[in-house]
């Protein structure tokens, strides 16, 4: 067997997921090569990943022929891209040129239907190209513009398809026009020419007002000659139609009337006008195919009026047919558009989630995929536009969360450049400071942080440490430099010191106190400051410094106790002091406190001090107390002055609206008024100097409104009770088919109402109440009548719960019958009206959840039965193989050619079953080998006999190898050949098949 090049592009890897990947993110790759694995890959994402990777037609072109059924597909829908993308990006003036050279339909009519991307005059153009008629009919149905649609119609010749299009054309005049040449290919016969369509449609309006069994007699000859005629307007034959349906309705209620049925007239044409009504309202709601609920309602609706109506006319009837099944239709394609939707939402969470993870090169590859195939998504009903949307965000933030990894890299490796540059700035403090000897343990500190700093480029790393060793070299000769320094300072301190004990032996001569004791004090900090001397004879000159220092203390006891004495009396004095002006720091009684404190202030001056430290300490008490209130005093009238300032600026906007409103004299601003008044009291008092003009002002404004106000109120008073009499008339007329009516009528007087001004204070209590007496006992018997209504809903519950339990005897059966059982229960259970209001959403639960699983429970069997077929198969080609390597004719294992599925083997576990049939076998032409060759034979084919089914479609291929393969072995181990029957096994029912269960 030949062995395999190890040295390969990843793109021809064995594993399918490492292809895949390398499609995805290899920036180049040959053509030929995205040929050839497009043709022979076994993988479909593969096949497709290369598929979208082609950007030449040519050679999408030349491959199409050499591909099965699915390859062939997939070139085709590559190739419609590519022209569309072409088409897309093209200037304005070429896209017809290019249309031209397009004869596929599917892209033609993609272009006549897509009015956001394309002008009218293109669309029109690839309408006139297109020659298909089902494609031609898709495009005068869809919303594509009256234009393109009548240029559609006039290319469609189909009888059928027109008779179609005059129910579903996307527009009026399409519907219109469809008529008439539908009318044109089937031609009725017709009348003499003295008589019209206008004059017999008199004679039809003519039959309505006679009683029915006369118009009855009469009316088949008049829709006879009406038929007759050569051609009719739209609107004639509509009405002609309509008096045919309240004809024959009217005689069908004649004859209930006749046999004894007793009904309620009104109530059955009010149910037929209905349901006319509701096969409107479905042709509105089949090109809404998302409002499933209110579609549902009123399909119950009409089964519910249908028997209340009596007779219904059979041209209603299928016209209600038509709309239900094109609304069924239309859901079925809304389902799956959602289906393909919630596929690219979970592929954009997917690389969401990739980004969070920071796995870049795999949410990129994703988003390249998501790219394609929202581009190829072309939804009817739902938005594309919000998932492109969503898909240029993704990109946006993929491309930021890269930016933000490179740059957080960036700055940690900054940071550790940082640190370094710290530590070594710091070593050089400690040798350029006066007393390095001192840094010692700073500087070791320093040396052994080197070794724990963050990481950087191993020859920054180098670099650092060679400066580290030089500055510690450095740094030890400043400290040996320092320390020799240190010695000679000591005694020249030594010198230093026995002059200052000279001067202060000399103040005993001085009989200054003050100024003697501040020269001790002097003298002992310049000790301090003059440094340390040698330690033989450091304690001598201390002690002699010490006396002499000691010596001049006390000469100035005595002033110092006289300055003690003083300072005591006014530190009790100015802690009084502080005492009063904390009290006082929280008042509001402004002017007074304030006097109080500047007093307080004055004693505080004539007051001597106590000592430096306790008399900033008491200032600083007291300053505080006085700031505190002062600043109080100052931010209230700042913030009265302001407030006030504010009151007047907002006051002076009401006054202009006022005056604004005065001068517009319209009763409607009544309550405006009003609302600036509570405005005006709420505002606050503004500037003094202000506040009287600006209140003239503002009354004057509102006593002029008010005074237009009151020359109105006889005229409105006239109005309301012209809409009290229009209120008791139409309370006093109402019927059961006008109720509707009557309540959207009341509705509007009650606005109307609203809308009046007052009236004079002594009519404004009878005229409210004579208003408001007809409309609440209308309200009242409507309130009856919608309890009625809820009385309906226990029966409904009753049915639903009666379903449930048919339901839960299917889902125990699980057999083949319980889908079509289920599936019967669920569309009755749509035709079954709401439940009670707190047990129908948990009854719509329920239901749901119940056929959910068991479709979930079976899925889940057939896919176990697909899983054990897989493994089948690749029982079956190791048994292939090891009769191939007892024949001589294994190769080296590859892929499977374009078409027929995976294999079950992978090429490495084929690779090394090979290996091991080789091992150990004697040499050939052998008695030996020959003898072991029939063994492995045997044995191979009572293992063939005993394997289960394979999938459908590998079971032919698998089976012609096998036999080829066992000829062969037969004919290298010198046995006669004969292909090996078939294992027979029997379905679940007992009925046995040729080597397969071909039960599902």
């Amino acid at each position: 067997m030949a062995l395999f090049p190890f040295a390969r592009p990843k793109w021809r890897h064995k594993d399918p997921e490492i292809r895949l990947r390398a499609l995805r993110e290899e920036t180049a790759l040959p053509p030929d090569d995205l040929a050839g694995l497009l043709a022979s890959d076994p993988d479909p994402r593969v096949r497709a990943a290369a598929c979208g990777r082609i950007d030449d037609p040519a050679v999408l072109q030349e491959l199409a022929p050499d591909l099965d059924g699915e390859g062939r597909t997939m070139v085709v829908e590559r190739l419609r891209e590519l022209r569309q993308q072409e088409l897309m990006r093209a200037p304005a003036d070429q896209r017809a040129a290019i249309l031209d050279t397009i004869d596929d339909p599917v892209t033609l009519e993609m272009v006549a239907t897509t009015a956001d991307r394309y002008d009218r005059e293109l669309r029109c153009l690839a309408v006139e190209r297109l020659d298909d008629q089902e494609a031609l009919f898709r495009v005068l149905t869809a919303q594509c513009g009256k234009e393109v649609g009548l240029a559609a119609l006039k290319r469609l010749d189909d009888p059928d398809l027109l008779a179609r299009a005059v129910e579903e054309g996307g527009s009026r005049a399409v519907r219109a026009r469809a008529r008439e040449r539908l009318h044109t290919l089937r031609p009725d016969e017709t009348v003499p020419a003295t008589e019209t369509a206008e004059t017999i449609l008199e004679q039809a309006r003519a039959l309505v007002r006679e009683p029915i069994a006369k118009a009855w007699e009469q009316w088949p000859a008049i829709e006879a000659r009406f038929a007759a005629l050569a051609a009719t307007e739209a609107e004639q034959r509509n009405e002609m139609a309509a008096i045919g349906d309240r004809l024959t309705a009217a005689w069908h209620d004649e004859e209930d009337r006749r046999k004894g049925v007793v009904f309620e007239a009104q109530q059955r044409l009010r149910a037929r006008e209905r349901l006319a009504a509701i096969c409107r309202e479905l042709e509105v709601l089949w090109n809404k195919p998302w409002q499933e609920q209110e579609a549902a309602r009123l399909i119950a609706e009409w089964e519910e009026l249908v028997g209340e109506a009596g007779f219904v006319a059979e041209n209603l009837r299928r016209q209600f047919a038509h709309c239900r099944k094109i609304l069924a239709r239309n859901q079925e394609a809304l389902g799956r558009e959602r289906q393909q939707e919630q596929a690219l939402l979970a592929l954009r969470d997917s690389i969401a989630a990739a980004i969070a993870k920071e796995r870049f090169a795999e949410a990129r590859s994703s988003l390249r995929d998501l790219e394609a195939q929202t581009a190829a998504w072309k939804p009817r009903f739902l938005s594309e536009h919000d998932l492109a949307r969503e898909v240029k965000d993704l990109a946006a933030a993929l491309a930021a969360a890269e930016e933000e990894q490179h740059h957080r890299r960036q700055q940690a490796l900054e940071s550790a450049r940082r640190e370094r540059r710290d530590l070594l700035a710091a070593m050089a403090a400690c040798i350029e400071d006066p007393a390095p000897a001192a840094r010692r343990e700073d500087f070791d500190r320093l040396w052994e942080r080197r070794s724990n700093l963050s990481p950087v480029p191993r020859n920054e790393e180098k670099e650092f440490f060679e400066q580290c060793a030089a500055l510690r070299a450095r740094f030890r000769e400043a400290v040996r430099d320092s320390l020799d320094r240190e010695d000679w300072k000591r005694w020249q301190n030594k010198n230093l010191k026995e002059e200052l004990i000279a001067e202060v032996a000399a103040l005993a001569e001085k009989n200054d106190m003050p100024a003697v004791f501040a020269a001790v004090k002097a003298a002992r900090a310049r000790w301090r400051e003059i440094g340390p001397v040698p330690k033989k004879e450091a304690q001598e000159q201390w002690r002699r410094f010490d006396a002499a220092c000691e010596e001049q203390f006390a000469r100035c006891v005595t002033f110092f106790e006289e300055q003690d004495e003083r300072a005591r009396r006014n530190l009790e004095a100015k802690t009084e002091l502080c005492h009063k002006a904390a009290a006082l720091e929280e008042s509001t009684a402004w002017k007074e406190t304030a006097a109080a404190l500047r007093g307080l202030q004055a004693r505080w001056k004539e007051l001597g001090r106590i000592g430096k430290e306790d008399d900033s300490e008491l200032y600083a008490a007291f300053r505080a107390s006085c700031d505190r209130f002062f600043s109080r005093r100052q931010e209230f009238f700042a913030a009265q002055d302001k407030k006030r300032q504010k009151n007047a600026e907002a006051k002076e906007r009401l006054i202009i609206r006022a005056e604004r409103i005065a001068a517009a004299r319209q009763e409607g601003d009544k309550k405006n008024i009003i609302a600036l008044q509570r405005e005006w009291k709420a505002a606050g008092p503004a500037p003094r100097d202000a506040e009287e003009d600006l209140w003239q002002r503002f009354r004057s404004a509102c006593d002029k409104y008010f005074s237009w106000l009151d020359t109105l109120r006889p005229q409105n008073l006239e109005k309301k009770t012209a809409l009290c009499e229009e209120v008791e008339r139409l309370c006093a007329d109402c019927t059961p088919e006008t109720v509707d009516q009557v309540r959207q009528r009341i509705i509007e007087l009650q606005k109307q109402w609203k809308r009046i001004g007052p009236v004079p204070e002594d009519d404004h209590e009878a005229v409210t109440a004579r208003f408001r007496a007809p409309i609440d006992a209308f309200f009242e018997a409507r309130r009856r009548e919608q309890e009625e209504i809820d009385r309906e809903r226990p029966q409904n519950e009753a049915r639903k719960e009666a379903l449930l339990a048919r339901l839960d005897e299917f889902v125990t059966a699980n057999n083949a019958a319980s889908v079509a059982g289920i599936i019967a229960i669920q569309e009755e259970w749509k035709g079954i009206g709401p439940a009670t209001r707190e047990r129908d959403r948990a009854l719509d639960r329920e239901f749901s959840e119940r056929c959910n699983r068991f479709f979930k429970q079976r899925r889940e069997a057939q896919r176990e039965m697909d899983q054990a077929r897989r493994q089948n198969l690749r029982a079956k080609e190791a048994l292939c193989l090891r009769l191939e390597v007892v024949a001589g004719t294994a190769r080296a294992p590859r892929p499977a050619p374009s078409g027929r599925g995976r294999q079950g083997l992978t090429l490495a576990e084929q690779l090394q079953l090979a290996m091991e049939a080789n091992a150990g076998r004697s040499e050939v032409g052998t008695v030996a080998d020959r003898r072991d060759k029939a063994e492995e034979i045997k044995k191979v084919e009572q293992e063939w006999a005993t394997t289960g089914p394979v999938p459908r479609e590998h079971r032919h291929l698998i089976e012609k190898r096998f036999n080829r393969a066992l000829e062969a072995a037969q004919k290298a181990a010198g046995l006669k050949a004969g292909r090996a029957a078939p294992a027979r096994k029997k379905e679940p029912s007992g009925k046995e098949i040729n080597g397969e269960n071909e039960n599902p």
